[in-house]
């Protein structure tokens, strides 16, 4: 992105401040400055420039292999460590939960994207109209819009349609959609291209109180502009025009329509041919593509009466790669499109083993698998978004006694992926599980999006974890009333009649030496201890603490019940046994498991997994 003081390159230009650090101090952009002022370049010292050249670093160190291993290194340590806070020791040598493999590179590094997001807003000089990448963040309101000119994993094409994009919004009276409720109009872009050389725009409108007529016109201009006008530079295959009110909309919720050319571009992988509708997934990097799915053909170790189960598959890519080698796939995908992208695929391509179901995967998934009565074995591979999958899609997977081998490909592995990798591992909140024993990486995977945000936790484990918080400060609250009368001294003095009475009542503490004062500190110290526990410690030791209150407190209730006490003074603790019961029943209760043989691949990467059926009744041998 040029400057306008005529620099190509940003680390060379005289007015970017390229050569110290941001305002902040920090490296990062501190916002766009005030403008251009008379002779000067707009881009102002030490501020976006900087910001931007920092993110293309970024760009090209995830370029190396080396800092990919590094990275994928940390967050098995990090898994490791989490495991360890659940009671599993689970470290090996080097502090990983399981070997790492060797970083596959892509064959291609830059221009690799097939797809691109740009957005529309203010740029370092101001212009509301500026169309390309954020940089800056949103605490520190600095964010701006910058072109992306000189980011190297963005081809030449999706710059291009870029830049005719941004001329035609100048050109237009209407004003780009910065903030949906202070107007405007002409919101982001979504560039896709093959390697057949088609290539899709698409672009977001927001109607606000535009008539249909309007809107027509809007419509027919743009068409005029990319086909006739400075825009038909661009060559584009398809042209898509979608009419939005969120800051995402799918098909369904407001339909993308085609203004110019064909409904759909083509791309060519691994000998098969698929078609690609505007929001159906496909991999952004095709060239990576292709090692990827080479790798995952290898670690599926099918067979020719295998089943392959494909979650989140897209346009079929992956089950149709391996569609010869199994007996039949079945897929599942959310986006509608993808799914009739995916049978168009097959019947192209003649593949008739396949199958696909279209819905989320938490919905459709469960029913399947409840109903599944195939002998057959099952290779399940998941390639879900940065949100990970949701609790029902683990939980089905864990239960299908046919599934032999899992395969978990993830572009985000320490983000919501971690949390997917805990519920497949065993632990004392969930059972039996699925342990990791090798993990490894592909390169130059990078998305420009935000994250999509994360699925909820599972219902059993949210339920557990408010369970101990509340138990747990209730009886910190009330051993420590035991204790000192510094919170209640009249809850203080209560509690010392209170255990006055117990003590008269049972004349064998007395001969036993244990006096009012011993009995109720010794009970309030542990009240207190068990009640940290409960709150903080994580795994096995929660369960040991609430075992102790549960015996507290029916020492308690034989108490009152010994000094005749009414109902009201103990009903109280009465509740709090009923909940440390439930509790522990739900913490103890682990969830069904087949005793199967399983395997498992985290990122890409063959785990042998599961449980043999032990001699035993209700224990499992982990492999």
């Amino acid at each position: 992105m040029a400057p306008p003081c005529g620099v190509e390159d940003l680390r060379s230009c005289p007015c970017s401040g390229l050569t110290g650090t941001g305002r902040d101090g920090t490296g990062r952009g501190a916002g766009p400055g005030p403008g251009p002022g008379p002779g000067s370049c707009s881009y102002e010292k030490g501020r976006v420039p900087l910001g931007l050249y920092f993110h293309l670093q970024f760009f090209l160190l995830l370029d190396s292999p080396e800092v990919k291993h590094e990275s994928q290194r940390k967050i098995l340590q990090t898994l490791a460590s989490r495991l360890e806070e659940l009671g599993i020791d689970a470290q090996k040598p080097g502090g990983l939960c399981c070997p790492l493999q060797p970083v596959v590179p892509s064959p291609i590094i830059n221009g690799y994207r097939n797809k691109s997001t740009f957005s529309v807003n203010r740029g370092p000089d101001g212009n509301p109209k500026t169309v390309g990448l954020y940089v800056g963040t949103g605490r520190g309101r600095n964010i701006v819009c910058v072109k992306a000119n000189h980011v190297e994993n963005i081809p030449s094409k999706h710059k291009q349609v870029a830049q005719c994009y941004e001329e035609f919004i100048c050109r237009s009276p209407l004003d780009s959609c910065i903030l949906f409720h202070e107007g405007g109009h002409w919101r982001e872009l979504v560039v896709r291209t093959t390697s057949c050389g088609h290539t899709m725009a698409i672009i977001t409108f927001h109607p606000q109180q535009l008539g249909q007529e309007a809107l027509d016109t809007q419509k027919a201009l743009l068409k005029e502009f990319f086909t006739c006008g400075p825009g038909a530079v661009c060559a584009l295959t398809s042209l898509y025009f979608q009419e939005s009110t969120m800051t995402r909309c799918s098909h369904e919720q407001s339909p993308y329509q085609l203004l110019h050319g064909a409904p759909h571009i083509f791309e060519e992988l691994l000998g098969l041919k698929f078609r690609i509708s505007p929001d159906a997934f496909f991999q952004v990097n095709t060239a990576g593509a292709q090692v990827l799915y080479q790798a995952v053909g290898e670690l599926c170790q099918a067979t020719g009466d295998t089943v392959l189960l494909d979650i989140c598959c897209g346009t079929g890519t992956i089950g149709l790669s391996l569609a010869n080698r199994v007996s039949k796939v079945i897929g599942v995908e959310v986006v509608e499109k993808a799914i009739e992208d995916a049978e168009w695929n097959a019947a192209f391509n003649g593949i008739s083993n396949c199958e696909f179901h279209s819905g989320k995967a938490e919905a459709v998934l469960p029913q399947l698998l409840a109903s599944w009565e195939d002998a057959r074995p099952v290779v399940a591979v998941v390639n879900p978004s940065r949100a990970g999958l949701h609790y029902r899609v683990v939980r089905a997977i864990r239960n299908c006694r046919s599934i032999r081998r899992l395969l978990y490909i993830s572009c985000k592995p320490e983000g919501e992926a971690m949390r997917n990798f805990l519920d497949f591992i065993p632990t004392a909140f969930n059972g039996d599980g699925l342990p990791p024993t090798r993990a490894g990486s592909q390169s130059h995977k990078a998305s420009l999006g935000p994250d999509p945000c994360g699925s909820m936790a599972s219902p059993r484990t949210i339920t557990i974890v408010a369970l101990s918080v509340a138990l747990g400060l209730f009886f910190v609250f009330m051993g420590t009333i035991k204790l000192t009368p510094r919170l209640s001294r009249d809850a203080y003095n209560e509690m010392k009649r209170a255990y006055k009475s117990y003590v008269r009542a049972l004349p064998m503490l007395k001969k036993m030496g244990v006096s009012s004062i011993l009995l109720r500190k010794s009970i309030g110290a542990l009240e207190v201890a068990c009640g940290i526990v409960m709150t903080l410690v994580p795994g096995r030791p929660k369960d040991v603490a609430n075992f102790l209150l549960l015996l507290l407190v029916l020492a308690v209730l034989f108490f009152h019940q010994l000094v005749g006490d009414p109902l009201k003074r103990y009903a109280h603790a009465l509740v709090f046994g009923i909940l440390l019961t439930c509790r522990l029943l739900i913490a103890r209760q682990p969830e069904e498991l087949p005793p199967e043989k399983r395997m498992l691949s985290v990122n890409g990467d063959e785990q042998p997994l599961i449980h043999e059926a032990a001699p035993e009744k209700g224990k499992m041998k982990v492999s």
